[in-house]
C-alpha cells in the first residue's frame, strides 16, 4: 500500500482500530479481542525495499509495544523511544568498550546514622566520563545497558570493582557496610550472584 502522507496512514490505522475493537463471533462464541497497533511512516526512498520493509516492521513492533504499555489501541513510532536509535546504539557500543577497558569508576557516598553522626556504611555509585561526551548520567547509561543487554555485565563490573575497593577501605575502618544498586532485570536472572 502506498501513502502520500502520514494522515492517510493514521486514517487507515483508525479504521482498523475501530474494526478490531468489535467483538469477533466464532462458532456462536462472542470473543473480545485485545489488539494493539503500532505503525511507522517515512517518505524516504531506498534502493533496498526489503531492508526498508524490515525496518518499518521493527519500528511498528516498537510502537505496538508502546501502545500496549500505554493501554491505547494504536501508537505511532517515535524515534526518541527506540532503544535502537543511532545515538543510543553508539552509546551502547561505547559503554561496552568502557566496560572492557575499565573506563568506568565508582564514587562512594557515606551512609550516616543520624542519631550519632557515625558513618556505618558506604554506597557504591557508578560514574562514566565518556571520552568525547564527558559526564553521562547514570540514569542514561543504566537505561541503555538495560535496553541493550549489557545490564548483567555492568552490574557484575560494579560488584567486582566495589568489592576490591571495599577491601582497601575496610583496612581503614573495618566495621562498614557496602551497598550496591542493582537493576530489577538482575533479579530476573536465574543465576544472579
Amino acid at each position: 500500500m502506498q501513502f502520500s502522507n502520514e494522515k492517510e496512514v493514521l486514517a487507515l490505522v483508525e479504521t482498523l482500530s475501530g474494526q478490531l475493537t468489535k467483538p469477533l463471533i466464532f462458532e456462536d462464541l462472542n470473543l473480545d479481542l485485545d489488539m494493539r497497533i503500532g505503525y511507522s511512516y517515512s517518505q524516504t526512498t531506498t534502493d533496498n525495499p526489503m531492508q526498508a520493509l524490515d525496518e518499518h516492521i521493527r519500528k511498528a513492533k516498537i510502537a505496538a509495544a508502546h501502545a500496549y504499555e500505554k493501554k491505547i489501541f494504536y501508537y505511532a513510532y517515535n524515534e526518541s523511544e527506540d532503544s535502537f536509535n543511532k545515538q543510543q546504539l553508539s552509546l551502547a557500543a561505547d559503554l561496552r568498550t568502557a566496560l572492557e577497558l575499565d573506563q568506568l569508576h565508582i564514587v562512594y557516598q557515606p551512609q550516616i546514622l543520624l542519631s550519632t553522626g557515625e558513618c556505618y556504611g558506604i554506597e557504591a555509585l557508578l560514574r562514566w566520563i565518556h571520552p568525547q561526551q564527558g559526564f553521562i548520567s547514570p540514569e542514561v547509561f543504566v537505561s541503555i545497558a538495560e535496553k541493550n543487554g549489557l545490564i548483567k555485565l555492568l552490574t557484575l563490573w560494579v560488584i567486582k570493582k566495589a568489592l576490591v575497593e571495599f577491601k582497601d577501605i575496610c583496612e581503614m575502618k573495618n566495621s562498614l557496610q557496602l551497598s550496591v544498586n542493582i537493576s530489577v532485570l538482575n533479579l530476573h536472572e536465574t543465576k544472579f550472584i
